[in-house]
């Protein structure tokens, strides 16, 4: 969420990260001078920053990987004319491009070793634009989500909330909704991060989380709000009279307010909530020993293998549909075979320019003709193949038998004319 502090947050989470994994190195080579071995068992390599925010001015972290060092946000605003938010998907969907180089160097330093035998690091911090839009709804935001989904690395999205302005239930209800519409989109384990509890106490929401009645019972106490979002004071509401009713039954947000509440409730019993400080450091450790392991227990017992299983899932499909596809091939050639038959064609007539050229093209080159096969038609709607061995009558004789017919001549082509009176 924009201006919650996230970027804070994240500071304050890496410095405690590396101050764990310095004392773990201590310890560690304490041990290794009490026992008198050469191996050392030191601690791990600290955080891992990776910025995302093309638009930041100033980070409160030293990035190791960021995204300002290879693509200019003032630059790609100028050169496609773009606003702010524009110019932050842009940037982002460039850097898209080369995600997976900056993914193999992640899963490199998770798992240390390499050059110069690198120390495998506590955490990698991702920190992501506070527009929820671009990164959570673009097409930027998914591709980086579905990488992460299927690395090496078990990841955990922290949802970071400014907890003073969140007191208000509406605003607390968008705040739900929201976390809500990017576990579900994002498909991991989630981490609600209610920061600035130093500011104001989170207990309200902790509550309102946990009892659908008390959240019900501070939509009274909070007035009712007008269509308009304008919470009216008390002597307003009496002004108002009936429209606005001390159980708000009469009120669309409140009971719009109330079925979000219900329709959450599930949302509730699952979810993982942390208040923190980003600023006095109140929280994080709660954030860190409690909220955080698990989560990465549910990623590795539970999104991992059914992130898997979708994979195989798609893989068997694929594999059936090329099978399929293959025995439809496979059948279509041997019926083909099975029913292959000439194509008859119609006879050409004797005298015409067609006909002539399709009987030069029937010789051969030793320039005899060769025999062709035509249809002749025999009068009842059959055909009469050339080649049977049924006798005909001979065309001399027809025309010799048919002289004598009275009133009937006939032409030199056999065709009868009637005789002139």
């Amino acid at each position: 969420m924009a201006g919650s502090g996230k970027s804070t947050f994240a500071a304050k989470l890496a410095q405690e990260i590396d101050v764990r994994a310095k004392a773990k190195a201590r310890a560690g080579a304490q041990r290794t001078e009490t026992d008198g071995s050469s191996s050392s068992s030191s601690g791990g390599g600290g955080a891992y920053f990776v910025n995302l925010d093309p638009a930041v001015s100033a980070l409160s972290y030293p990035p190791n990987v960021d995204i300002r060092d290879t693509v200019d946000y003032a630059q790609v605003m100028k050169q496609y004319n773009l606003g702010p938010n524009g110019g932050i998907l842009t940037a982002l969907n460039l850097f898209t491009t080369k995600f997976d180089q900056v993914l193999g160097i992640l899963e490199k330093r998770a798992v240390g070793g390499g050059i110069g035998e690198q120390q495998a690091v506590d955490a990698i911090l991702l920190d992501t634009p506070g527009q929820i839009e671009i990164f959570t709804w673009s097409a930027s935001g998914t591709l980086i989500t579905s990488a992460l989904q299927t690395s090496r690395i078990p990841t955990v999205v922290a949802y970071v909330i400014d907890t003073p302005r969140t007191t208000s239930p509406a605003t607390f209800m968008s705040n739900m909704l929201y976390a809500c519409s990017i576990m579900y989109k994002t498909r991991l384990p989630f981490v609600l991060v209610f920061n600035k509890i130093d500011q104001h106490d989170w207990a309200f929401a902790r509550d309102w989380m946990q009892d659908f009645e008390a959240f019900q019972k501070a939509l009274k106490v909070a007035g009712k709000p007008t269509r308009s979002g304008v919470v009216r004071s008390g002597q307003q509401q009496q002004q108002h009279g009936a429209g606005y009713s001390d159980d708000g039954d009469g009120n669309f947000m409140n009971s719009l307010m109330n079925s979000m509440a219900l329709v959450l409730d599930e949302f509730y019993s699952s979810l993982n909530a942390v208040g923190v400080s980003a600023t006095t450091g109140e929280g994080i450790d709660a954030f860190l020993d409690d909220a955080l392991p698990r989560a990465r227990a549910e990623f590795v017992h539970e999104v991992r293998p059914s992130l898997e299983a979708a994979a195989r899932a798609r893989h068997d499909t694929r594999e059936r549909d090329k099978q399929r596809s293959l025995q439809r091939l496979l059948s279509d050639m041997q019926l083909d075979r099975s029913t292959t038959t000439t194509t008859p064609r119609r006879r050409r007539g004797v005298g015409s320019k067609q006909g002539q050229a399709e009987a030069s093209d029937a010789d051969d080159d030793d320039g005899e003709p060769q025999e062709e096969w035509h249809e002749e038609y025999d009068g009842d709607g059959q055909i009469v193949d050339p080649d049977t061995d049924e006798e005909r009558p001979d065309y001399d004789d027809l025309l010799a038998g048919a002289s004598g017919a009275a009133g009937r001549t006939y032409g030199a082509d056999g065709t009868a004319w009637p005789k002139p009176a």
